[in-house]
């Protein structure tokens, strides 16, 4: 058996043995430029035509798997086509024995092409064996990879169907947490409410003392009034008289401004617990994800946007509820692109 070095030298030299025949071309070889038309050799243009391609078929083979040698054939073979080549290049019409030379070198040309033909047939039949055997082994390796892509794409859709129904879940515990949230403000609005009845019993204590002191100091002026007191003297006793009243009606408006704020908180922390009371009721009517957005914003909205206290007279409404809403947009959507 040839060592695998001398194998590879044989397909090498075979190889610029064909290229050198690939050289040559049907015109060049048929020659009807410079033996005219009755001169050239345009009855083996046919057999020029497939001895070329044998050569540059065979050329483009592997041929790893043909044995040493067929190879040495080949090697053979080209020699003799480059010399038949170079003999009908040299074929002169003014030679005297021209009809003689003309007539061998068509019979070299059918014999090379018969000889040709039969050596080729072998190594294509090689070469057709071992396509049949790399096309088997692709076959199998598209199938492989058609049951890998299979696989692939139902573990995709069970992985979707499990963020799915993990999203489902975390909406369904959104909803249920935001309902829960609600008992909060219920209990602010309780407290709101007992603060707010407190300060209406302090409103009208003060307003009974105020009045009922009031008309204390109306009686004792008309029973025992006298109108020959001196004016330094009557100034002196009205300010020890109205300064306990004034105090009584300032805690009268102090108390009375309390219980408005409580009952404007109370009524405030009602509303946000009915907001998110029917929170999870109105979603689940929604029909669609902008509806149940828009829900959420307007509960987002009674919940985080600021109201007047009440405490104090001037109070800034809603001049940090779109900033709120703004920053819950962007945490909601950072969420959903994380997710």
């Amino acid at each position: 058996m040839a060592e695998p070095s001398e194998h590879e030298k044989r397909i090498r030299d075979f190889r610029e043995t064909a290229q050198n025949v690939l050289e040559w071309t049907e015109e060049s070889l048929v020659r009807r430029g410079d033996l005219g038309s009755t001169g050239c050799f345009e009855e083996l243009r046919p057999r020029f035509g497939r001895i070329l391609g044998r050569f540059g078929r065979l050329k483009a083979c592997l041929l790893d798997n043909v044995p040493y040698g067929v190879l040495q054939k080949l090697n053979a073979l080209g020699n003799r086509a480059l010399s038949v080549f170079e003999r009908i290049n040299l074929y002169s019409t003014e030679d005297p024995n021209a009809r003689q030379v003309r007539r061998q070198l068509g019979s070299d040309v059918d014999g090379f092409d018969l000889e040709s033909y039969e050596l080729a047939a072998k190594v294509f039949a090689t070469e057709e064996s071992r396509d049949e055997e790399l096309e088997q082994l692709r076959q199998g390796l598209r199938e492989e990879s058609n049951a890998l892509s299979n696989v692939k794409q139902r573990a995709e859709d069970v992985l979707q169907e499990t963020h799915d129904v993990l999203a489902q879940a975390r909406a369904v515990v959104a909803e249920a947490g935001v309902s829960q949230h609600a008992m909060h403000f219920k209990e602010a609005a309780n407290e709101y409410s007992k603060n707010g009845k407190r300060w209406l019993t302090a409103t009208v204590i003060s307003a009974v003392l105020a009045v009922g002191y009031t008309v204390f100091l109306f009686w004792l002026y008309m029973e025992y009034g006298n109108p020959d007191v001196k004016t330094g003297h009557s100034i002196q006793l009205a300010i020890l008289k109205l300064l306990p009243l004034s105090i009584l009606y300032s805690g009268l408006l102090w108390c009375a401004k309390n219980y408005r704020s409580q009952r404007h908180n109370y009524v405030i922390s009602k509303h946000r617990h009915d907001a998110l009371s029917t929170f999870e009721a109105f979603v689940k009517a929604a029909g669609d994800e902008q509806t149940k957005n828009a829900v959420l914003i307007q509960a987002t909205q009674a919940v985080f946007s600021p109201q007047a206290s009440g405490f104090v007279s001037q109070d800034l409404e809603g001049v940090q509820g779109p900033q709120v809403i703004e920053l819950f947009r962007h945490a909601t959507g950072a969420g959903k692109d994380s997710g």
